[in-house]
């Protein structure tokens, strides 16, 4: 949504450089709706000009009444008056609710939600997918913040040069898995070939007939850790076998931790690290630690099982146990 409002003439013959915009849910603007509706133009894109866009897609409810106003300043810094309130409401589909996950019976999950009876209805949905906890709903590339980057304790902090390539504001692909028309999509399993899927978080976004968007909805989680693929079910004697599990984690989101030295070190603190062990594996295999990598040469025939325990050092774990035919 962009605003505009004609430009104003200074009486003193001062140029205008800047408009102050306020935009609120109450009639006598007591206060603005959220720090997003309260804003000097000159600090935002619109550089100053009689305009300002709204930054993201659903900060406003639909079917809701807002008022707004504007006022100018001059280049001497005084401030004009605040012009007359203006109210408008907004004509999109309410946020989906009810977004959740659900097992498929396969080992993997089918992301389900319902229309939000408020607003327009929708035609269609958009999915997201990512790891990051709280991640932004994006069609395209965008940029995310991560302070210190990913980081495990105070000290990896203190020592990690300020450059690395996860610090600072990195480069994030899109996570649109894609648009459907059900309430429904499967998005954590094999064989799937969408963007973005098998991913810790999904968001949901309605979209009405004339092509208006909802803001995201709340994010569903995968219950973690997640193995998400399966081995073989047969393999031969004596040859060369090998299987990597490939499991969902999550990245965190920007979170700061206090220290002696300050109370802001902001960075992806709680990245989720796994590590493995065995349980139950055929004579001749043997499972990696660390990447879960299970290989080797079956030494005898039979039924046996491929069982292991996956862990984060949060305490999260799971054990995974499925049958291995060796002929």
């Amino acid at each position: 949504i962009t605003f505009r409002w004609s430009g104003v003439d200074d009486p003193d013959g001062d140029r205008i450089i800047d408009y102050h915009f306020e935009l609120s849910e109450y009639p006598d603007m007591r206060w603005p709706l959220s720090p997003n509706f309260e804003r000097l133009t000159s600090r935002t894109p619109s550089g100053g000009k009689a305009r300002w866009t709204v930054p993201y897609t659903g900060l406003l409810n639909p079917a809701t009444t807002y008022y707004w106003r504007v006022r100018a300043r001059d280049a001497t810094g005084v401030w004009g008056p605040w012009s007359r309130v203006f109210r408008f409401q907004t004509k999109a589909p309410g946020v989906p609710l009810d977004v959740r996950l659900e097992a498929d019976g396969h080992g993997g999950f089918v992301l389900r939600w319902r229309a939000n009876p408020e607003g327009e209805p929708p035609v269609k949905y958009k999915v997201y997918g990512s790891d990051e906890r709280g991640f932004t709903a994006s069609d395209r590339e965008y940029l995310v913040f991560r302070g210190k980057g990913f980081c495990c304790t105070m000290e990896e902090y203190r020592n990690k040069p300020d450059d690395a390539p996860d610090t600072g504001l990195v480069r994030t692909p899109a996570n649109l898995i894609g648009v459907v028309e059900k309430s429904e999509l499967r998005v954590v399993g094999e064989g799937l070939e969408l963007a973005n899927t098998n991913k810790a978080y999904y968001r949901v976004v309605a979209v009405d007939g004339a092509g208006n968007e909802s803001g995201p909805s709340d994010y569903a989680e995968v219950p973690r850790p997640h193995v998400w693929n399966h081995p073989p079910a047969r393999v031969r004697v004596g040859q060369p076998f090998r299987w990597t599990p490939r499991v969902i984690r999550s990245i965190g989101d920007l979170r700061c931790r206090r220290s002696e030295e300050s109370s802001y070190n902001a960075a992806f603190w709680d990245r989720e690290e796994l590590s493995f062990a065995p349980e139950n594996l055929p004579p001749g295999l043997e499972q990696d630690p660390r990447t879960g990598t299970i290989s080797g040469r079956p030494t005898a025939t039979g039924t046996f099982r491929i069982e292991f325990t996956v862990s984060d050092q949060f305490g999260k774990k799971r054990t995974i146990s499925w049958p291995l035919e060796v002929k």
